[in-house]
């Protein structure tokens, strides 16, 4: 299944990446996640008249909690604060998913010229396979994705917690078996995205 995502700002990127998908002649599933301002009008969005295209909903992930954290500090590009949708992101871990063997998350605008049938065929059982975002200099770890100076206490919580000088990955394209999916898997996100405010760029950190 090939999964991507968008709001009504992004409903015109989406068409396109799925477009693309029906030119490069890909005929497995394909879900479209939407949020809260789509869910009575995505309009003509079932553009393929396609039996293995879907529209799936899922409700607008609340940030008002960790929005409330931050008291408005600014950091990073300042999208905590005004592109949270892309929280949403993080529905591709629910359990609807596990009626497919893999998933690939592909975000809306992509653009895609050649076949990605091979794609599925590397190997990745069990695992969740992405790009390094620090490529192709690897400069930068997971501790570049959280905010330091207005956030010190959580920032030393986190470094006692887990090793913030891995490597981590972009979440722009992601490969995954569905069987790394758990039921919680979703929430559990949620509750780390509240506890650890302080990250840079909304889902990715």
């Amino acid at each position: 299944c090939v999964i991507t995502f968008c709001n009504k700002e992004y409903l015109d990127k989406a068409r396109k990446t799925i477009k693309d998908l029906a030119k490069v002649k890909y005929s497995g599933n394909i879900v479209l996640m939407i949020g809260d301002d789509l869910l009575d009008d995505f309009g003509d969005i079932n553009l393929e008249s396609n039996q293995r295209f879907a529209v799936k909903y899922f409700h607008d992930i609340d940030r008002s909690y960790a929005i409330g954290k931050m008291e408005n500090k600014q950091f990073g590009d300042g999208r905590q604060y005004n592109k949270t949708f892309q929280w949403h992101k993080i529905h591709c871990f629910d359990s609807y998913f596990k009626k497919y063997d893999s998933c690939l998350l592909i975000d809306a605008g992509t653009r895609i010229f050649k076949p990605i049938d091979k794609i599925f065929d590397i190997e990745h059982k069990n695992r969740l396979l992405a790009h390094s975002d620090a490529y192709p200099d690897y400069n930068r770890t997971l501790e570049n994705q959280f905010e330091k100076f207005y956030f010190d206490k959580l920032f030393d919580e986190l470094e006692s917690r887990y090793n913030m000088d891995a490597d981590y990955f972009q979440s722009t394209v992601m490969l995954y078996d569905t069987n790394i999916i758990h039921d919680n898997m979703v929430n559990d996100i949620i509750e780390l995205g509240n506890k650890y405010y302080n990250c840079k760029t909304n889902e990715q950190g």
